[in-house]
């Protein structure tokens, strides 16, 4: 929720420059970049992505915090120290999203085709805070707000994913049983349900073909019934010669 308010912040509170304000928007996110490559490169050799993100999470909250006192406190407005805490912030930030988006795909297992929806909720989720946050800084004339959200959102996140995260996203053993059980148990039913149609199919012909045969039966004993009467009548026709 902090990206589209940046700009406000280095123009009308922190009065940086166009130049500074550019220097700013080009580095950052070459900082993302990398922060986001080195920082997920290592919870994957180490397995740790979980611990990784709760560490990331807890620090974004910190230089938060810190941005707050910043400029609410401290009325710090030097470019080159501002330059350093969003380095930092964006260092911490950058791999949050990465690790997140591993750990849902991770979690809905054989149902990775609902990763889309998950996104729909996040993007609509981010727009709305962002439009909230908006609202109260022009209500109360406050910028502070908007990084009190970012922060209550982030614990949140930090809460959610300590709960619900497995310990290592990528290789976590007792995630993979847990995906390769529901696999195979989807299997299974599915099979079963194969197999119970497949029963029903079969059971359907044999029904049509005893009806055929019942059929059949029937025409043959109509057939001998008709020879019978055929016989009955040409010796009665024999006898009334005689």
């Amino acid at each position: 929720t902090l990206v589209p308010f940046w700009s406000i912040v280095f123009s009308v509170i922190l009065k940086f420059s166009k130049e500074e304000i550019g220097l700013l928007g080009a580095i950052l996110p070459l900082i993302s970049f990398i922060c986001a490559s080195f920082i997920t490169s290592i919870a994957d050799k180490f397995s740790k992505h979980k611990l990784i993100l709760e560490v990331n999470i807890s620090l974004s909250i910190l230089v938060s915090f810190f941005i707050i006192f910043s400029i609410q406190f401290f009325h710090i407005f030097n470019f080159y120290f501002w330059l350093f805490i969003m380095t930092l912030f964006y260092s911490f930030q950058a791999p949050i999203s990465p690790l997140i988006d591993t750990a849902v795909l991770q979690i809905l297992g054989p149902f990775k085709d609902d990763y889309g929806k998950q996104r729909l909720f996040g993007a609509a989720s981010y727009g709305a805070a962002a439009l909230i946050s908006g609202f109260l800084a022009d209500f109360t004339n406050g910028i502070e707000y908007i990084f009190l959200i970012f922060i209550m959102s982030s614990f949140t996140l930090a809460v959610l994913a300590f709960f619900t995260f497995p310990h290592s996203i990528c290789n976590d053993q007792k995630l993979t049983n847990t995906i390769d059980d529901s696999g195979i148990e989807m299997f299974q039913i599915q099979t079963i349900n194969n197999q119970s149609s497949n029963s029903f199919d079969q059971l359907n012909s044999n029904q049509h073909i005893n009806n055929q045969n019942e059929n059949s039966h029937n025409n043959f004993e109509n057939k001998d019934e008709n020879e019978n009467q055929n016989q009955n009548q040409n010796q009665e026709y024999e006898e009334y010669e005689e």
